[in-house]
């Protein structure tokens, strides 16, 4: 998918029309307080705090927009985000196997913070199962929409209720 230009600009005017009503309402707030004809100290410290958290706001608000419109103008706005673990091995017990040894995720994966999971449908195990002779599988996750991190899980060797299990991990760029 190639830049959006039109995508960008709706973004950019949806998004000043945003901030000048944002402005307008402060402003009239402001004029209305002036024209009670009791603006005092404290008034003036209320709307001058108010300012600057309206001001602090817009300035982070700008910038995720430019950030956004840059991601349109790139094309990669809802590109894929995947990631692929380095390989795990199965335990010792399993690499002698005269057949193939099944895997199964324990659970979604967690990051470290513990703030984001990465559920079980998003996490496939290749080779699932592992073939004979072979004692290596890795972990690939489709991770759109969710935090960079570090993710951590288990994977369940051999039958789910009697396997043995694996302390896996993967990176989220």
């Amino acid at each position: 998918m190639g830049p959006n230009y039109r995508g960008a600009a709706d973004q950019w005017a949806g998004f000043a029309s945003a901030m000048v009503a944002r402005w307008t309402a402060h402003a009239s707030t402001i004029a209305s307080h002036l024209d009670t004809g009791e603006y005092s100290v404290g008034c003036a410290v209320r709307d001058l705090s108010q300012t600057a958290a309206l001001a602090a706001d817009s300035s982070l608000a700008l910038a995720n927009e430019t950030f956004e419109c840059l991601a349109a103008l790139s094309g990669r706005l809802n590109a894929p985000v995947t990631a692929e673990s380095e390989p795990f091995h199965v335990p010792v017990a399993f690499a002698g196997a005269q057949q193939p040894i099944p895997l199964s995720l324990q659970g979604p994966l967690c990051n470290a913070a513990g703030t984001d999971a990465l559920p079980v449908h998003a996490v496939t195990i290749e080779p699932a199962p592992v073939p004979v002779g072979q004692t290596q599988f890795a972990i690939h996750v489709d991770a759109q929409g969710h935090e960079a991190g570090t993710y951590f899980g288990v994977v369940i060797v051999g039958p789910p209720a009697a396997g043995e299990h694996v302390a896996v991990w993967v990176v989220v760029p």
